[in-house]
């Protein structure tokens, strides 16, 4: 009973869990999303101002290509990198939430456990106690029945003598 409560609690932990990192899951693909917008965004706005470059002045110029690239690739950077510290975040916390929960749950089986012992503590010596008064009960039983059995015998010896000499 103890122990389906314990398991009840464990099921009701890792349901927990697992709720928080599909949150947490979505959460960092939805800024994925977003920040993918915020690249496609950029590279629509780059290529324009590559093109009007270019038909300005017959080519876009190598400095502002390669700063673009570097702007998308900063993208880039930042959802891997937003992407791995979220993840290692969520399961920094996760591990934390077992230990603890962990604990929580060995320290509700050692007291189940120290119970049990003390309840079988109990029990051996209410076990023991009573053995001893139906022992000593037993012991004054039995010797009121020899007491009373060596009375009937002196008293069927005596009849039987009278019984005797009555015949004698």
């Amino acid at each position: 009973d103890r122990e389906d409560e314990l398991d009840r609690e464990r099921k009701l932990f890792i349901n927990k869990l697992a709720q928080q990192n599909d949150r947490i899951r979505l959460d960092i693909e939805l800024r994925k999303q977003e920040l993918e917008k915020l690249k496609e965004g950029r590279k629509k706005e780059f290529q324009a101002v590559e093109r009007k470059a270019r038909e300005e002045l017959g080519a876009a110029p190598t400095e502002m290509i390669q700063d673009h690239r570097a702007q998308l690739l900063a993208i880039d950077e930042q959802m891997a990198s937003e992407q791995a510290n979220t993840e290692q975040y969520r399961s920094q916390e996760e591990q934390q939430a077992r230990v603890m929960f962990d604990r929580t749950e060995q320290i509700k089986r050692n007291e189940m456990e120290r119970r049990r012992a003390m309840a079988a503590e109990n029990i051996a010596r209410i076990r023991q106690e009573v053995a001893v008064k139906v022992k000593a009960a037993e012991a004054e039983w039995q010797v009121k029945a020899a007491k009373w059995l060596a009375i009937g015998r002196r008293k069927v010896q005596v009849k039987k003598k009278e019984d005797e000499e009555a015949k004698a």
